[in-house]
């Protein structure tokens, strides 16, 4: 009878050592691929939330600045949002009388001031008759109490509007009539982002959601130009590993 051949305890227990080690080894770059990709799928959110934000931020931003006094109307509460962040709020422009100040979409072209700055950022599809010319509401200078309804051709709105005047017939507009309105921007708890429209006595009109994971927002006005804006982002990927992002912007001033 022929001789039985078999596996020895020690060669078991080294192919054992030796599967052992590979397994680890596997799990070792599954691990850290894994925990690579959560990092880049954060810092993706990330970039996306800045990009959401800061866009829309700028995009109202950019139609404030000073009213027709020189009064400065972006005001930054330094330090009074959550954890020390700061609160912007600010003024923009109305578009009082006549021309609608939101575009088929639901945007805002320029609105929510406490004080009228004519058309500046209103949509320019002004109402004609049929003789394509515009109702336009003059206040003669020096004589504004004399104001009478003039039709102007479309070229000649917008110097009628610079110096006061308003869309549509005097009878149906008065500029009075339109509410002030406020556009402000802060975190609020949870690290969530949001935009709010408030009255003049800044009581909330609406409130609505722009970006999550929003550590800390700051904006600082240099003179009335401008205003920087930082945005710090936090998530936290696989493995509790935290992941922060800084991105600044500055703004120009349109008015």
């Amino acid at each position: 009878m022929g001789s039985r051949s078999g596996f020895t305890l020690a060669e078991v227990m080294i192919v054992t050592l030796l599967f052992s080690v590979i397994v680890a080894a596997g799990s070792m770059v599954f691990i850290s691929g894994q925990s690579i990709w959560t990092v880049m799928d954060s810092n993706i959110r990330m970039q996306e939330s800045l990009r959401r934000m800061m866009q829309r931020v700028s995009a109202e931003l950019q139609e404030s600045g000073t009213d027709e006094n020189g009064v400065f109307q972006v005001f930054v509460l330094d330090g009074a949002g959550i954890n020390g962040s700061d609160i912007l709020r600010f003024s923009v422009p109305i578009c009082p009388c006549g021309v609608q100040p939101m575009d088929e979409d639901g945007e805002v072209y320029a609105w929510g001031a406490p004080f009228q700055w004519g058309q500046s950022g209103c949509s320019q599809q002004y109402p004609t008759d049929h003789n394509g010319k515009v109702d336009v509401c003059h206040l003669p200078p020096g004589n504004p109490e004399n104001a009478h309804t003039i039709n102007v051709s479309e070229n000649a709105v917008k110097s009628h509007l610079a110096h006061g005047d308003w869309i549509g017939d005097c009878e149906d507009c008065d500029p009075q009539d339109y509410t002030n309105r406020y556009v402000e921007y802060r975190i609020v708890t949870g690290g969530t982002f949001v935009r709010r429209v408030l009255r003049q006595d800044l009581s909330l009109i609406s409130q609505d959601v722009v970006a999550d994971g929003i550590e800390d927002f700051q904006a600082e006005a240099a003179g009335t130009s401008s205003v920087s804006l930082t945005a710090e982002l936090s998530q936290t990927a696989s493995q509790g590993r935290e992941v922060t992002m800084t991105h600044s912007l500055d703004v120009i001033l349109r008015n």
